[in-house]
Parts: C-alpha cells; structure tokens; sequence
C-alpha cells in the first residue's frame, strides 16, 4: 500500500493531504479529499487542476480524465 501526499491549494492558502492508498486515487475521492481539506469552503469542489511534466495546467472534471493524472503519477 501507498500514501499519496496531495497537495491543495485553494487561492492563497495551499494545504497537505494524504491519500492512504493508490487506490483511492480517483476523481470522486480526490474531490472528497479536497472537501475535507479545505471545510470552511462554501461551494462545491467539482473540478481540480494539476501541472503536469510539461508544466501544463490540466483541469480534471470527470473519472473519464482521470487516465493522464494516473500516468503522471505512476
């Protein structure tokens, strides 16, 4: 089993997370994960960005655009 460090940034504040396996890394518990970092946040989390090797920011908005990301990482 591998913990996932994620790191949030919601504007100015950035924020640290654990994913307690690879295999919660999906799109539906990165946006729970997101939701229980940052609580205080009024509206919904329905997207994430992250950079990639290009140093492309890349917006994921379903399951079906989580392939890239898992690539990335693995």
């Amino acid at each position: 089993m591998n913990t996932i460090e994620v790191e949030f940034q919601f504007g100015r504040e950035c924020r640290s997370a654990l994913l307690q396996s690879e295999d919660f890394l999906t799109f539906d518990s990165l946006i729970r994960l997101a939701e229980h970092t940052f609580p205080s946040c009024k509206h919904p989390f329905t997207a994430f960005m992250y950079v990639d090797d290009d140093r492309d920011e890349v917006t994921v908005s379903s399951e079906l655009e989580m392939g890239p990301l898992r690539n990335f990482y693995f």
